[in-house]
This record gives structure tokens, C-alpha cells and sequence, in this order.
């Protein structure tokens, strides 16, 4: 038996190196030159089973090896191996007069308790299901053909899951109707009354997505139309990327922007709503720290302390209360009395020239 496993288990081919040649030169045997550099060795190529009658015959402890006809066999060992057999039965439950092993062992469904016939399908029936589809396949696929106006080539080339879903989908249903003409009279009343009432349904439910799809198409219309910078920003345009633009723009208009009631100055110079939410306030930089890095030569900070000084004072940033603000705005023509609207205009202008 284990010959046979050890050919079951297959070949496989090892090169040996079996032998070593050594030529020796006696007549150079005086000058101690007598062994040649060079040397050979003779190589051959072995058949060998991949598992040998000796690893089966001598096999080491909680280690097992599984042959199957037509798979590569599993040789468990190591950190695979198995645990003892004795070991496992030691688990088991100890009742007086009673034995129990790993098969009897009480459980909600135990080998025992187990019935292989009430799990087997009903064949029959499957088989009867199977040829009423069968009938109904011709004139399913001939009304998919002529629903889409496809050809027989188009038809071959579509996608087979797709084709084949739809096309059971028209044979149940169509086993359906069959099914529903033998209903008597007041189940078909009863039938075509649930279908108005759920086409209703349908209807109401596609009335509410268009309007919700109109209102959605208006709001993205309403986003994109240009109304900001003389016709160059729409509401989707006002974000941090024209962050610079908006802060030199109020930078030339903040005095006339101040004088506005709707708006006060803030302390740092900044811009406020007459409420106090921040649109425009000044980041707070160390200044004397940049100074301090601009004159130290290890410092990677090239610059004039004048021209760090003034880079301080003009620090701005725009809160996200400004962005909502600015982007609410009908439009930008009552800022500063237009001033800030061409402002914007001509900063956005000369960065797209840029």
C-alpha cells in the first residue's frame, strides 16, 4: 500500500553532483606544482517520488499525509500538524454510565439526528419548472429582439448576463400572466385594482423625483451663473483660491467699505458684520520671528526686515462666515459703490493673463 501511495504521490527531478576528479602532475612533483587548477565534477539528474516510502514508513509524530486521486497530496507537518487523537477524545463529556465520543456528543444537530432526505429538493418539481420556462424561451427572446429593434448579430454580441436576466425576467413574468388567467373574476378585480393603485404610486413617486430633479437642475443653474467680478465668478467660484484676490481688493476698498452701515472695522482692522462675525481678519504672525530669520545666515529666510515687516501687516485671511457671505450676495455692485466688483474684475483678469 504505501509503494502505491509513493507513486500517487508523483515525480520529481534533483540534480546531484556525485562526483570529484582531481588531476595530479608528477612531474612537477619537486616544485610543489604536481595538482593542477582544475577539477571536475560529475553531475546527473534523479527521478525521485516527491513523497518517499520512507517518509510514510517513518513518519514523526501528529503528522499526517493525504493522497487524493488527481490533487497534489498534503503533507501536514510542523506547525501544521495534527493533534493527538487521544488528546481530543480526553475533552469529551464525563457522565456516569454513559461514554461519550467526538460522533455522540450532544448537540443542537448532531451526525446522529441528521436526515440527508429531508434536504434533498424536490427534482421533480424543478424539473417541470424548468420546461415551462423552456416554452415560454422562443417567444421571450423574440419580443426582447423586437422591443430594442435588435438584430440576430447585434443580439450575439450583447452581454451574455445581461441578456440572459432579461430575458428570464420576460419568462416569469410571462409564466406569471399565464398563471393569472386562471384566477376567478374577483381576484382578477382585485389584481388589476393593486396594479392601478401601485401605478399610482409609481406616478406620484416619478412626479416627486422631477420636481426634485428640477429644483436640483435650477440650484446648479443658479450656482454656476456668472454674477461676481463683472461676469467672471459664479457663486461656485467664491473658495479659498481667490482668497488673494478678495484680500487686495479689500485692501484698496476697505475704507469705503467701513463707512457702510451694514459693516464696522474691527480692531486689528479687519472686517466685521454689524453683528460681529468676521469676514476679513489679520493672521497673527511673529513678526520680530521672520525678522530675527531673515538676518540670521543659517536660516533659510532671504529677505529685508522691511519688506518682512510689511508682508506682517498685510497678512489677511478670509473666515469661512466671508466666503458664505460674498457668495450669498445677489451680487457685488452695492460693495464699496461698485468699486469692489471692478476691483475683483481686474485682479481676476491679470491672474488669468498670468
Amino acid at each position: 500500500m504505501i509503494e502505491t501511495l509513493e507513486k500517487m504521490s508523483g515525480k520529481r527531478h534533483v540534480v546531484y553532483r556525485d562526483s570529484k576528479t582531481v588531476t595530479k602532475d608528477v612531474e612537477n612533483l619537486i616544485e610543489f606544482t604536481n595538482v593542477e587548477g582544475k577539477v571536475s565534477y560529475t553531475m546527473s539528474v534523479r527521478e525521485e517520488p516527491i513523497i518517499t516510502y520512507t517518509d510514510m514508513a517513518f513518519i514523526g509524530e501528529r503528522q499526517s499525509i493525504v493522497f487524493r486521486a488527481g490533487d497534489a497530496p498534503v503533507w501536514n507537518r510542523n506547525e501544521m500538524i495534527l493533534p493527538m487523537s487521544w488528546r481530543l477524545f480526553q475533552n469529551t463529556i464525563k457522565m456516569p454510565g454513559r461514554d461519550y465520543s467526538l460522533q455522540t456528543i450532544p448537540t443542537l444537530s448532531t451526525a446522529g439526528e441528521y436526515d440527508p432526505r429531508r434536504n434533498q429538493p424536490d427534482f421533480k418539481a424543478m424539473l417541470e419548472h424548468r420546461k415551462t420556462q423552456a416554452v415560454h424561451s422562443k417567444v421571450a427572446q423574440e419580443a426582447y429582439r423586437v422591443a430594442f429593434d435588435y438584430t440576430e448579430a447585434e443580439v450575439a454580441r450583447l452581454d451574455r448576463d445581461v441578456y440572459s436576466d432579461a430575458v428570464m425576467g420576460l419568462i416569469d413574468r410571462e409564466m406569471h400572466l399565464v398563471a393569472d388567467d386562471a384566477m376567478s373574476a374577483a381576484e382578477e378585480e382585485d389584481y388589476h385594482r393593486k396594479m392601478a393603485e401601485a401605478a399610482a404610486e409609481d406616478d406620484l413617486d416619478n412626479d416627486e423625483v422631477a420636481v426634485a430633479v428640477e429644483e436640483a437642475s435650477t440650484s446648479q443653474a443658479e450656482r454656476e451663473l456668472p454674477r461676481f467680478a463683472m461676469g467672471q465668478l459664479s457663486r461656485e467660484n467664491v473658495n479659498p483660491s481667490i482668497e488673494l484676490e478678495l484680500v487686495a481688493a479689500y485692501n484698496e476698498c476697505s475704507a469705503r467699505l467701513w463707512r457702510d452701515p451694514q459693516f464696522r472695522r474691527a480692531t486689528d482692522g479687519g472686517l466685521q458684520l454689524a453683528d460681529g462675525t468676521s469676514l476679513i481678519e489679520r493672521v497673527v504672525v511673529d513678526s520680530q520671528t521672520f525678522v530675527d530669520a531673515a538676518k540670521s545666515p543659517a536660516s533659510r529666510v532671504f529677505a529685508e526686515a522691511e519688506a518682512v515687516a510689511e508682508a506682517v501687516r498685510d497678512s489677511w485671511r478670509i473666515t469661512e462666515g466671508g466666503f458664505r457671505f460674498f457668495r450669498n450676495l445677489p451680487d457685488w455692485a452695492q460693495l464699496a459703490g461698485g468699486d469692489f466688483d471692478r476691483q475683483m474684475a481686474q485682479l481676476i483678469k491679470q491672474r488669468d493673463q498670468s
